[in-house]
């Protein structure tokens, strides 16, 4: 079992899918610095802090999903 564990955790370093989840991460928590810097939020009168960054990024990640599925181009099942 051990053995077993070892030989996935080697696979999903070795297939890189840890960096590519760590990437999408990273820019969806520097997404509001992004934004505040050039000046969208100050438009919409939104106080980022560390209390409602996490809402934030939650409602953002929520609208690119919906736009995903309905988009044309989108993979049917």
């Amino acid at each position: 079992m051990l053995n077993l564990v070892k030989n996935e955790i080697y696979k999903f370093f070795r297939t890189k899918k840890i960096y590519v989840f760590m990437l999408i991460i990273f820019v969806y928590n520097f997404l509001p610095s992004l934004e505040k810097v050039t000046g969208t939020i100050d438009d919409a009168n939104v106080i980022i802090n560390g209390q409602n960054t996490a809402f934030y990024m939650l409602n953002f990640m929520i609208a690119n999903i919906i736009l995903l599925i309905n988009s044309p181009n989108s993979f049917s099942i």
